[in-house]
C-alpha cells in the first residue's frame, strides 16, 4: 500500500512488518495508517535498509531518501540562525568547522543515508580521538558534538528535509552533577588569584581587572559582563545596579535580570571606571559604547579572551593547577577550576549562607521559578538581592585587591 497523501511516506510503498530477532522484516502485516507512531520504529529500520542497498526486500519497497546533502543543511541552518540573530559571525565560523569535521568523519552524503549505525560508529570514533588538551576527549564534548548533530536533525525534519533522527537520545551521560563540572576556588586560591602582585589593573586591557571583580561581587557570567555598555550601570531609586537585558545575548530569558552592586565595587573605583569610559565615548563620538571595548565583539564568547589569559596565564603564573586529582573518601575524581569557578563561589556562598534559591537565582540568572523581579526591579524588591549580596564580603580573601588606578 502506498501513502501518497503523508509526506512522510512520499516514494515509499510498503507490503508491510514482521517483527523478529534481528529487528523488523517486510512480511504480511500492513502497516496501520491510522496508527502510524507505532510504526516509527519499522519504517526508520526499512528506511536504512533500503538506502544501504540490503538484498531480500520486497521489490515494491522503495525508498527516496532526501538528495540534500549534510553540508548544504549546514550552510542553511547558519544562514537562518544568522538571519535572526541567534548566531554571530564568530558562531557560525566556529559551529561550520565542528560540523566539517563531523561531516568529515560522515562523509558528505544526502541526510537520510545516515543510519543509525553511522551515528553510533560516529560516537565510537570521537570516543577514540585525543583532546587537544592531551587525553581523550571529554564526555562533555562528545556530546556537545553529537548534541549539535542531533540539533542539525531537528532542523532538517522540522523543514521536512528528512524524516528521522539517528543522533536523537545519542549523548551519554556524565556522572557528574551539573554543579562538579566546574569547582569553586578554595579561600587561599582565590587570596593568590587576587593577590596585588599578581591581580594588577592594567589601563588598556581593563576587562581583566573588572570581570574577574564584577563576578566576585555579582556571580554574573563572563560572557554577560563583556557586554557591559556604559548605559548598563543605571541607578533604580538611587541604588547603583546593574542591568543585563534585552540588548545582550544571554543564555537563557532567566539571564534578564538588574543585579544591585556593593560599596565595595565602588571603593574598588569602579565607577570611576565607568565615568572614564563614558567620557572618552563622547569625546570620540563613539558608537561603540562597551565597557571593554579592547574585546572582539565578533567572538562566539565575548569574554573569550579574558577567560583565556585568566585560565592559561594567570592561574599558572599564581601556580593554581587547572586540573589536579582529589581524594573523598575512597573517591577520586579530576578537580578542576577556572574563571568560571568564581561564579560557583558566589553560589556556594549563598548556599552556605542560607539564601533563598528564588533570590540566588534572581541574582546569577538561574531558573527563578515563580518569583522574578527582573530588569525592572524596584528597590523595595532590590532589598532581597542586596541583603544577600551583603554576603559576598570575601573577608580576608578579597579585601586586599588594589583599587583602579586614578
Amino acid at each position: 500500500m502506498k501513502y501518497d497523501d503523508d509526506p512522510t511516506f512520499i516514494g515509499l510503498t510498503l507490503k508491510g512488518f514482521k517483527t523478529s530477532a534481528d529487528g523488523f522484516t517486510a512480511d504480511e502485516i500492513n502497516l496501520d495508517p491510522d496508527n502510524l507512531g507505532e510504526d516509527t520504529k519499522a519504517l526508520n529500520w526499512l528506511r536504512e535498509k533500503c538506502a544501504q542497498g540490503q538484498p531480500n526486500l520486497p521489490t515494491q519497497v522503495i525508498a527516496q531518501p532526501s538528495d540534500k546533502l549534510l553540508s548544504v543543511v549546514v550552510d542553511q541552518l547558519a544562514a537562518e540562525r544568522v538571519d535572526v540573530g541567534r548566531w554571530r559571525p564568530a558562531t557560525e565560523k566556529e559551529m561550520k568547522a565542528s560540523y566539517g569535521q563531523m561531516i568529515g568523519l560522515l562523509g558528505d552524503r544526502a541526510l537520510e543515508t545516515v543510519s543509525r549505525q553511522d551515528a553510533n560508529r560516529l560516537l565510537k570514533t570521537l570516543k577514540s580521538m585525543p583532546s587537544p588538551h592531551g587525553g581523550k576527549l571529554s564526555v562533555s564534548m562528545i556530546n556537545k558534538k553529537i548534541g549539535s548533530m542531533s540539533s542539525l536533525y531537528k532542523y532538517a525534519i522540522q523543514n521536512q528535509l528528512a524524516t528521522f533522527n539517528p543522533f536523537k537520545d545519542l549523548q551519554q551521560e556524565t556522572h557528574i552533577r551539573v554543579d562538579q563540572e566546574r569547582d569553586a576556588y578554595t579561600d587561599q586560591e582565590l587570596l593568590v588569584l587576587f593577590e596585588p602582585r599578581h591581580f594588577v589593573p592594567d589601563k588598556s586591557k581593563p576587562s581583566r581587572f573588572w570581570i574577574p571583580v564584577l563576578m566576585a561581587f555579582t556571580g554574573a557570567r563572563p560572557g554577560e559582563l563583556a557586554q557591559l555598555t556604559v548605559d548598563d550601570i543605571i541607578k533604580v531609586d538611587g541604588i547603583d545596579c546593574m542591568s543585563i537585558n534585552e540588548n545582550h545575548q544571554v543564555k537563557t530569558v532567566n539571564a534578564l535580570r538588574t543585579i544591585p552592586l556593593l560599596d565595595r565595587v565602588k571603593f574598588l573605583g569602579f565607577f570611576r571606571f565607568v565615568e572614564e569610559r563614558r567620557t572618552a565615548i563622547d569625546k570620540a563620538k563613539s558608537k561603540d559604547r562597551r565597557l571593554f571595548s579592547e574585546l572582539n565583539s565578533d567572538r562566539s564568547k565575548p569574554a573569550g579572551a579574558v577567560s583565556s589569559w585568566w585560565n592559561e596565564t594567570h592561574q599558572t603564573e599564581c601556580n593554581v593547577e587547572s586540573t589536579q586529582t582529589v581524594t573523598s573518601g575512597r573517591v577520586q575524581r579530576i578537580r578542576k577550576v577556572s574563571l568560571y569557578s568564581i561564579r560557583h563561589n558566589v553560589q556556594t556562598i549563598f548556599r552556605t549562607a542560607g539564601i533563598a534559591e528564588t533570590v540566588a537565582a534572581e541574582i546569577v540568572g538561574h531558573e527563578k521559578g515563580k518569583t522574578t523581579y527582573g530588569r525592572y526591579a524596584k528597590s523595595g524588591e532590590l532589598k532581597l538581592l542586596i541583603e544577600a549580596i551583603n554576603t559576598l564580603q570575601y573577608i580576608g580573601v578579597l579585601n586586599h585587591v588594589r583599587s583602579w588606578p586614578k
